[in-house]
This record gives C-alpha cells, structure tokens and sequence, in this order.
C-alpha cells in the first residue's frame, strides 16, 4: 500500500519479523529467553494448524483437536495478536522512550518476574495471571481463552478467497463508541490460508450449535449491544452461520447437553473437540473481507491470491 504497486511475493519473507520478542535491555546476558519460550508454543500451535490444513484439503468434513493441543492453539492466537504493526511498532521502544497512557503501570510490571504458569484443569492458572499479570493484557487473555469459540470457515465458492493483511492475527470485528470510548470485540479473525480462516466469536452471540442458544445467552447479547450508544440492529457478522465444535464428553438429546462420561473416570487433558469446515456462503465471506479491509490503514501490504477475489472484495467492500 505504500508502493501502491502489485508485487509477487513469499508470504513468509514478507510477514517474518526478525527477532520479535528480544529483549531490548543490553544489560540482560540472555536476551532472548522470551523468543525460546514463545518458539516453543509456535511449533506446537504450527503443528497443530497443520493437521487442521491437512485435514480441510483432504476433503474432511472436520478435524478433531485434543484439549492440550486447543489450548495451545487459543495461546498462539493470544500472542500473534501482539505481533500486529501497531502493537510492534508500540512496544519496541525502550522503557525509557516508552510513552502511551499507561506507561507507569506497565513499567512497573516489566520489572516484575516474567509469569511461568501450568494450565490446569481446575482453573487456577487463570486466578494466577488475573491476580499477577499486566491487567490489561491479563484481562484480554481471560477474555480470549474463555469467552470466544473457535470456528474455522472456508468460501462456499471456489472462486473467492479471504484476503491476507500484516495485521492477519489481530483483526477485531467489533461494536464501537467512537475513539478512546467503549467498545466490544465480537469476533477476531485470524486468516490460515485464502481458503480457510479462523473465527474466534463472542460466546453468547446467536450461533447453529445443535443444543441452540441459551435463554441467558440470548439476554446477555442484547445486554451487550445496549450497553452501546451507536450500535446497528444487527452487527456485520451477529448471522455468521457458525457453531460451537462438538465435544467427547457431551452429546445432544432433545436440544439438551447431557455428559457422556461420569466425572471420576473423565481424565480433561484427553478431551477431544470436533470442529466443522463452516462454508460460508459469498455474503459473509465479502463481510468478512470488508472487516479485514477496513483495518488496512495502518499497515503496507495486502496480500491475494487472485485478481478476481481482491477485485470481488474491493467491490462488496
């Protein structure tokens, strides 16, 4: 975008950024310790997506994810968002030079020990981060891992394709006041591959889940959209034809989740999640591309597979 020129380029030369996560501070002897942990969950995060990509090209109607291996796969999306230009671009700088809002406050976290936390299954690793991180980012975490569902979604056309920007793991669609005012992320969008894409949605917005939406489900999402001083009868995506991933510890009976395994035998680490290829037809594929689109003002590239899907796009956009 700031060439204004078509370029054929590598995805992975043009996304790469060198030595994201060293720590800038000279007078630390092991600078890149952060970069060792996070390379780590990466590799398992990429393996992960790669079974998922293998299963979608191989025809499959779904790909079945272990809960360890889907906790990982929430982490890595938790992380890549930080990856986005604006954030980089932010968060470089040396404490010294730092200067947004809250700057006392999150200089007073980095001096603190880096966070080391096991996830358990009883859920005290989230008491520990809200209790001991940056409360913020604590906060979007909580929110990240508990409050979305994950769904991936594919063009029901084969001609169109989802649209690839610098800012791919970091695209909110969200209800917004306006500038420094409340908002509400109700989906973030994390494009894998033209063909697929991933979709983590507000939990409580209306979704195709066999068991259908919870009355207090229903009551929280209209809470949420009038708590909200400009917010259209229906937000861009509220429709996605999406649902949650079925389990194999629950099953559906006459639109009830009842347990298939009693609780003392139910080892959770095992726990598996069966997650659809959601086709979607052309209408919220190009909403999902004017999403993406409409956050393209601070980055310098978009990336396409085809003239006729970016053309497509730029026109429903």
């Amino acid at each position: 975008l700031t060439k204004w020129a078509i370029e054929q380029v590598t995805v992975s030369q043009v996304f790469g950024i060198v030595d994201m996560y060293q720590d800038l501070d000279r007078s630390n002897s092991d600078q890149n310790r952060i970069e060792r942990k996070l390379s780590q969950l990466e590799a398992r995060a990429a393996e992960t997506l790669s079974r998922v990509k293998r299963a979608f090209y191989s025809g499959d109607a779904e790909v079945t994810i272990t809960r360890t291996h889907l906790f990982d796969l929430r982490k890595f999306l938790f992380i890549m968002h930080y990856r986005s230009p604006l954030l980089h671009e932010r968060l470089t700088d040396s404490p010294e030079e730092y200067s947004a809002n809250d700057r006392d406050a999150l200089l007073f976290y980095m001096r603190t020990n880096v966070l080391d936390v096991t996830i358990d299954y009883e859920g005290e690793w989230l008491k520990t981060i809200l209790q001991r991180a940056y409360p913020p980012d604590a906060r979007w975490f909580y929110m990240n891992v508990t409050a979305y569902f994950l769904a991936f979604c594919t063009p029901s056309a084969s001609f169109e394709e989802f649209l690839l920007t610098q800012n791919a793991y970091s695209i909110l669609e969200r209800i917004n006041d306006g500038p420094d005012s409340k908002w509400t992320a109700t989906h973030l969008l994390s494009p894998l591959t033209p063909d697929l894409i991933m979709v983590c949605r507000l939990g409580f917005m209306p979704h195709n889940s066999p068991s259908g939406l919870h009355p207090f489900e229903s009551f929280m999402w209209e809470v949420t959209k009038a708590s909200h001083t400009y917010c259209l009868k229906e937000t861009l995506l509220e429709a996605l034809p999406v649902s949650n991933a079925g389990n194999s510890y629950t099953t559906i009976v006459n639109g009830v989740v009842v347990p298939l395994l009693d609780s003392s035998t139910r080892r959770p680490e095992k726990d598996q999640f069966f997650f659809p290829f959601h086709q979607l037809p052309t209408k919220y594929v190009q909403r999902i591309n004017s999403v993406i689109l409409e956050q393209t003002h601070s980055i310098a590239m978009v990336v396409y597979r085809s003239e006729k899907a970016l053309q497509q796009a730029l026109l429903a956009y």
